[in-house]
């Protein structure tokens, strides 16, 4: 632990390439990047570490709905090399905000470095919820600067229903009417999409964002054991679609 003027003395550690990481007690935010550096057998060394954060603001526009059922987040972008040189990748936790009435939201202070933020609407079902946006938004964080973000356009929520065929075999068949049929579509790097429960005639209703999905079956494995074909929803949604579920071969 650090003395209240930001001070801290490790002893005796092994000479030779050294990782110093820097975090918050309780691990909710990183406050400094690591720093690299090597030592000779002996040898003492002085290391200064500058507390490198920043700010992100960024407002809504479109579809907003009932802002407090939208979260903002933020997360290090993976495929980013700002300032990796002499830096080592470490995991920074994601934050989550709500947006004001507004529209407007703020996240800080955050370690400098390329950051991603998305969009996502929360449901009262924890299986459905979706990211609002097409694709996540690049943001990087200077020091001791706020940066503000373009508007966000969020995708307007339009109904999907329709009914399912199920294969031809009874074990699935129940495991599919037991956990329902998820829609996946991705966004950057993450999955988003919602699940449909299915009635006793194999109908369902749900609300997605106009995109492409594939379908698969919540809960039976990640990687789904039956195949249909992608659904395509337009922005007026999509009505009456027949999902024709075939065993996998997998």
């Amino acid at each position: 632990m650090t003395l209240a003027d930001g001070t801290f003395d490790l002893g005796a550690v092994p000479s030779g390439e050294t990782w110093l990481s820097i975090a918050t007690p309780n691990d909710t935010v990183q406050l400094t990047r690591t720093r690299h550096f090597t030592t000779a057998p002996d040898e003492g060394k002085y290391v200064e570490i500058a507390r490198e954060t920043g700010f992100v603001r960024g407002t809504l526009t479109g579809a907003a709905g009932d802002s407090k059922s939208l979260s903002a987040l933020i997360y290090p972008d993976p495929g980013s090399a700002v300032d990796a040189t002499d830096h080592l990748l470490i995991q920074v936790p994601l934050q989550t905000v709500t947006p004001d009435p507004d529209g407007d939201f703020a996240f800080g202070p955050l370690v400098t470095g390329a950051y991603l933020v998305i969009i996502e609407r929360r449901h009262d079902d924890p299986r459905r919820s979706e990211f609002v946006v097409e694709q996540p938004t690049r943001v990087v964080v200077t020091r001791s600067a706020t940066t503000s973000l373009a508007p966000l356009v969020l995708l307007p929520e339009v109904p999907v229903t329709g009914r399912v065929e199920l294969p031809p075999d009874p074990e699935l068949s129940k495991l599919i009417v037991r956990h329902g049929l998820w829609f996946a579509r991705d966004c950057g790097a993450q999955r988003t999409g919602g699940t449909a429960e299915l009635a006793k005639d194999l109908t369902f209703s749900l609300q997605l964002v106009p995109n492409e999905y594939v379908v698969g079956t919540y809960g039976v494995n990640e990687e789904s054991h039956v195949e249909a074909d992608a659904v395509v929803v337009p922005s007026e949604g999509v009505k009456d679609v027949v999902i024709r579920l075939r065993k996998s071969g997998r």
